[in-house]
């Protein structure tokens, strides 16, 4: 009977929304696969998670019949000199996740030797994000200011009347606004109860913050109050401030 020796193993890091080729050889490399009465033994895919796996242009499934016994169906078996394919989920990234828990499964498998499985093994990947530029084009106005009053609100308010785009960092809770300018007035971040601090350019605005504004002296009608880019949690920068 097959064996395969560790209970998980790590293929090398897989990038961001690109596929990853293997080979029947790499992969029995890296589950340490051994059988003591036959050289060949083919491997079959008992699970698969967080994309999709391709040999040529036939998509594999799981088999979970391996668990009882079962012959395995050919849409589930990577045999000695083939190579299969993994798609990640679109999107999918470890950029989230702490090291070292940030490996993905991909997929579980068992070695087969045409008549009894190994026990199941676990697959997993580090997935590399592909950092791209974040974008803003525009932040919708503010209502509700009277004249010579302060105007108070809530990162969550702002982030609302943002068109930013960045799928990732919405996920994670990362994305953040960076002041480009104050144009007019007086912005400040609350620090407690009672206190706030006056913010300027290069002031970062982050998410379960709260903020005011205070017009000029008798300013009314559209102002132009400060403008800001998104930022990534690496501080790349949105291409223009608004």
């Amino acid at each position: 009977m097959a064996a395969l020796t560790p209970s998980v193993v790590y293929p090398p890091v897989v990038t961001q929304d690109v596929a990853y080729t293997m080979s029947y050889a790499q992969l029995r490399s890296i589950l340490r696969a051994s059988d003591a009465d036959s050289p060949w033994y083919s491997f079959v895919l008992t699970s698969i998670s967080n994309g999709s796996i391709k040999k040529g242009s036939q998509t594999l499934v799981a088999f979970p019949g391996a668990a009882t016994g079962s012959a395995p169906s050919g849409n589930s078996v990577i045999a000695p000199s083939e190579v299969f394919t993994y798609i990640p989920t679109s999107g999918l990234s470890s950029d989230h996740l702490e090291a070292p828990n940030n490996r993905v499964e991909i997929f579980k498998v068992r070695a087969y030797d045409g008549a009894k499985y190994s026990g199941e093994l676990s697959v997993e990947v580090v997935v590399d994000r592909v950092n791209s530029v974040p974008t803003l084009t525009y932040v919708t106005d503010f209502s509700g200011f009277n004249k010579g009053t302060t105007k108070s609100f809530s990162f969550a308010e702002l982030l609302a009347k943002a068109n930013e785009n960045d799928v990732d960092e919405a996920k994670s809770g990362a994305i953040r606004f960076l002041v480009k300018s104050v144009n007019s007035g007086v912005l400040r971040r609350k620090t407690s109860e009672t206190e706030y601090a006056t913010l300027g350019a290069g002031a970062v605005l982050a998410p379960d913050e709260n903020f005011d504004w205070t017009g000029e002296t008798g300013a009314s009608g559209r102002l132009n109050s400060f403008s800001i880019v998104a930022l990534y949690h690496d501080n790349a920068e949105s291409a223009a401030a608004v």
